[in-house]
C-alpha cells in the first residue's frame, strides 16, 4: 500500500469516527422546507424546473444553486426521507473535500506534515459540524469539493505545461485545464463562494512562483514583464468567462424574484443595520469576536445564532486595531513566511462573499467558516511544522515536546467538541433549546424550536415559541434607532408560520385571520417566498361557498408563480363548478402540460366530459387519473358511475368495492340493482358530483 493511500484510508477512518453518531439525526431546521417539505425532489418530472424561472418557486431558495437542488433528487431516489442516506451523502463529500485539501496543500507547499495536519483539523473541527450535519447546507460542503478539485486540475494543468509559449498550443495538459474549468463551471451554480476561485489561483501563483519555474520563467522569459502579463490574463480568461456567463444567467435569465421585487441585486436580501456602513463596520467586528474565537476555541457553537449589529463601542474599534495589524503583518511576511502569506489572504478571500458588500441579509454564520476555515488551518499546520521541524539550537526538543503536547490536547479537545454537537443534531428538540440557552434573546432560535414543534404536530407548542419569537422580535425592532428591512420582513412571515399552525389545528377562522395580516403587510419579496398562503385563504372560500373570492386567491398565486400546475387545477375546478366548461378545460389542460401526473386534473376533465355525455374520452381520463395515483378515491366513484351509465353492472361494483375500501363509505344505493341510468337520474348525478368540493389544493408544497 502505498503512503498516499494509507493517508486516504486513515482520514476516512477518522472522519467516521468523529461522525459516526450523526448518522440517524434527523433531517431538521432548514431541511424542514427545503427537503421535506418538497414534493418535487421526489419526482423527475420536475428536474427541467432547475433550469427555468420557477427554481424559485419548487425548490424553496433565494439563490440560484442548481446543482445542490439537484443532488437533493439523487438523495431522494436512494434514500427517500431516510436520513441515514442522506448524512452519508453529505459526509463523503466533506471526506472527499478532506482529500482534495491534503492534495492541493501538499502540492503548493510540497510539504506532506503540513498538507495532513491541515487536512485532519479541518475534518475533525467543531465548527464545521453544522454543515455536516444539517444536509440542507451542504451547498457550502458541494461549492468547495468543486473549488478544490478545479484548484488540483489547475495545478496538474501548469505541470504539466512545459513553457509560457506551450498555452498557445494544443497539448495534452489542456485536458487539466478543461477540467478545471468544468469543475469550475458546477461550482459557481452551487454557491456564489466560487467566485473567489480565480483570485485564489493567481494568488498561489503569485505567492510560490513554483508554475513559473515550471513554464520556463527562469529560461529568460521572466525579463519579458508584458509577456508574462499577457499568458496570465490569457490563462485566466476562460475563469472570467464563465463568471460573466454566471452573472448574465443569474441577473437576465433565472433571477431572484426576491431579488426582482425588492430592487435589489442577488439574493434580494436586505443590509444588516439598514446599509452598507453599518453592515461592513459589524463585519470586521465579527471576524474578531465571532470567527476568530470559533476557530481557536469552539466552545460556544450555536446554530442560527450570528452576531450582534455593531453598537461601534470598545469591541469595534480593537477590532479594526487587530484587522489592521493582520493587514501589517501580512505586508512584512509575504517574502518569509510564504504559506502563512497565502493561508491569510485565502482566509480573508473567503470571507467576502459573506461579508455584506452584496447584501446577505446576516451578519454571520457557523457555517460561513467552512471554506474560509481551510486557510485559518493552513497557517495554523505551518506553525506546527516549524515547531516539529525547524531546527533549533538548545530549545528544538522542548519546542517539538511542547508541540506534540499542543496537538495532542486540541486533537481531542477538537474530536470531542465535535461528538457532542453531534449528540445534539440526534435530538433536534435538545439542539433548539441548546441554542436558545446560548443565545436566550435570539428570535430565530424560538423560531426553529416553533418550526421543530409544528412539523412533529405538537402545535400547542409551536404556538408558544412561534409567539414568543414575535414578542422577542418586537423588543429587537423598538430598540433600534433605524429602519431594518430584515427585521420588519421577519415579523410578517411568523405571522404566517402562526397561521399554518392554527390551521394544522383546523382553527381555521383563526388562521385566516393570520393568513390575512400576512397578505396585507407582508412585503413581495416575503410573499414571493410564500406564495402558498393564497392555496390557504383559496380552499378556506372554496369550502365556504364564496367561489369568486376563492378564484381570485387562487389568481394572484397564479401571478406569482405562472407556471403553477396547482394554482390551474384549482381554478380549473371552480370554473367547472360554475359549469364553464369550456375556461375549466383551457386551465386543467394547461396544469396538465405543466405537470403530467396531477391527476386531480384528469379526474376532473373526465367529469366535464361525463357532463357533456362524451364517455370515450371520460374514461380514458379518469384510468389516466388511475394511473398516476392509485389511491383516488374520487376517481373511482367516478370510474364506477362511468360504467354503471355504460351498463357495465359487476365491473361498477368491483370499483365501487376498492371504493369502499378507500374510503370506508357503504357504496350509494344507484349502484344496487340492475337498471340502467335513465338521463334525470343521471343529470342529478352529474350535478351533485360538480358541486363536490374536491380536487383543491391546499397544503400543496410548492
Amino acid at each position: 500500500m502505498t503512503k498516499k493511500k494509507f493517508i486516504f484510508i486513515g482520514l476516512l477512518v477518522l472522519i467516521y469516527s468523529v461522525y459516526f453518531n450523526s448518522l440517524k439525526s434527523p433531517l431538521c431546521f432548514d431541511a424542514w422546507t427545503i427537503i421535506l417539505n418538497n414534493p418535487y425532489i421526489r419526482d423527475w418530472t420536475y428536474f427541467s424546473k432547475l433550469f427555468t424561472k420557477d427554481y424559485f418557486y419548487y425548490f424553496s431558495d433565494i439563490s440560484y444553486r442548481p446543482v445542490t437542488s439537484f443532488s437533493y433528487f439523487i438523495d431522494y431516489t436512494f434514500s427517500e426521507y431516510n436520513p441515514v442516506g442522506w448524512h452519508i451523502f453529505t459526509l463523503f463529500t466533506h471526506y472527499l473535500v478532506v482529500i482534495l485539501i491534503y492534495l492541493v496543500i501538499s502540492k503548493i507547499t510540497e510539504n506532506n506534515f503540513i498538507a495532513l495536519f491541515t487536512s485532519v483539523i479541518f475534518a475533525i473541527h467543531p465548527v464545521n459540524n453544522e454543515v455536516i450535519n444539517e444536509p440542507s447546507s451542504r451547498e457550502d460542503i458541494q461549492v468547495l469539493a468543486l473549488m478544490l478539485f478545479s484548484f488540483y486540475c489547475y495545478i496538474k494543468y501548469r505541470e504539466k505545461t512545459v513553457s509560457y509559449s506551450a498555452i498557445d498550443k494544443n497539448t495534452l495538459s489542456n485536458r487539466w485545464l478543461y477540467l478545471s474549468l468544468l469543475s469550475y463551471f458546477f461550482a459557481l451554480f452551487t454557491k456564489e463562494s466560487a467566485l473567489m476561485l480565480p483570485f485564489i489561483l493567481f494568488l498561489c501563483e503569485h505567492t510560490f512562483n513554483k508554475f513559473g519555474e515550471l513554464n520556463g520563467l527562469k529560461k529568460g522569459l521572466s525579463n519579458s514583464i508584458p509577456r508574462n502579463i499577457y499568458n496570465y490574463i490569457k490563462t485566466y480568461i476562460p475563469f472570467f468567462l464563465l463568471i460573466i456567463f454566471y452573472f448574465y444567467i443569474t441577473t437576465f435569465v433565472i433571477y431572484s424574484p426576491a431579488a426582482l421585487v425588492s430592487g435589489k441585486i442577488g439574493r434580494g436580501a436586505f443590509y444588516p443595520g439598514g446599509n452598507i456602513f453599518v453592515a461592513l463596520s459589524t463585519t470586521i467586528e465579527t471576524i474578531v469576536f465571532y470567527y476568530f474565537p470559533k476557530l481557536v476555541y469552539p466552545v460556544s457553537l450555536s446554530p442560527g445564532a450570528g452576531y450582534d449589529i455593531t453598537d461601534f463601542g470598545v469591541r469595534f474599534y480593537i477590532s479594526v486595531i487587530v484587522l489592521i495589524f493582520i493587514f501589517v503583518l501580512i505586508i512584512f511576511i509575504k517574502n518569509k513566511q510564504k504559506i502563512i502569506f497565502f493561508g491569510l489572504i485565502y482566509f480573508f478571500l473567503n470571507l467576502i462573499p459573506v461579508a455584506n458588500i452584496i447584501p446577505i441579509g446576516a451578519t454571520s454564520s457557523e457555517r460561513y467558516l467552512y471554506i474560509p476555515s481551510v486557510g485559518f488551518f493552513l497557517i495554523f499546520g505551518t506553525i506546527m511544522n516549524n515547531i516539529f521541524f525547524v531546527k533549533r539550537e538548545k530549545l528544538e526538543n522542548k519546542f517539538r515536546i511542547t508541540g506534540v503536547f499542543l496537538c495532542a490536547i486540541l486533537f481531542i479537545v477538537y474530536v470531542h467538541r465535535t461528538l457532542i454537537r453531534n449528540s445534539y443534531w440526534n435530538n433536534p428538540e435538545k439542539l433548539c433549546l441548546q441554542v436558545l440557552k446560548v443565545t436566550p434573546d435570539d428570535y430565530i432560535g424560538y423560531k426553529n424550536a416553533g418550526d421543530y414543534y409544528f412539523y412533529s404536530k405538537e402545535y400547542d407548542k409551536a404556538l408558544i415559541y412561534y409567539k414568543k419569537s414575535q414578542d422577542m422580535l418586537k423588543i429587537k425592532i423598538k430598540s433600534l434607532d433605524y429602519y431594518d428591512a430584515n427585521y420588519h420582513d421577519w415579523y410578517p412571515s411568523l405571522i404566517y408560520r402562526t397561521g399554518l399552525v392554527y390551521w394544522s389545528k383546523r382553527e381555521e377562522e383563526t388562521a385566516i385571520k393570520y393568513f390575512g395580516y400576512f397578505t396585507r403587510y407582508a412585503t413581495k419579496r416575503l410573499k414571493v417566498k410564500n406564495y402558498r398562503v393564497y392555496f390557504y385563504l383559496g380552499d378556506y372560500y372554496f369550502r365556504k361557498g364564496d367561489l369568486d373570492k376563492s378564484m381570485s386567491y387562487f389568481q394572484e398565486a397564479l401571478k406569482i408563480v405562472p407556471g403553477c400546475s396547482y394554482s390551474l387545477q384549482n381554478l380549473g375546478l371552480i370554473e367547472m363548478m360554475k359549469k364553464n366548461f369550456d375556461l375549466s378545460l383551457y386551465h386543467l389542460n394547461k396544469a396538465i402540460t405543466l405537470n403530467k401526473k396531477i391527476f386531480e386534473a384528469y379526474n376532473n376533465i373526465a367529469i366535464i366530459y361525463l357532463a357533456r355525455g362524451d364517455y370515450a374520452r371520460a374514461m380514458y381520463m379518469l384510468n389516466t387519473a388511475i394511473k398516476f395515483n392509485s389511491k383516488a378515491a374520487d376517481v373511482y366513484y367516478n370510474l364506477a358511475l362511468l360504467n354503471k351509465i355504460l351498463g357495465n353492472k359487476n365491473r361498477a361494483e368491483d370499483i365501487m368495492e376498492t371504493y369502499f375500501k378507500l374510503t370506508g363509505f357503504k357504496s350509494p344505493e344507484i349502484f344496487s340493482g340492475d337498471s340502467i341510468i335513465n338521463r334525470s337520474e343521471y343529470s342529478k348525478l352529474v350535478d351533485k358530483i360538480l358541486t363536490r368540493p374536491k380536487g383543491i389544493f391546499a397544503s400543496v408544497s410548492g
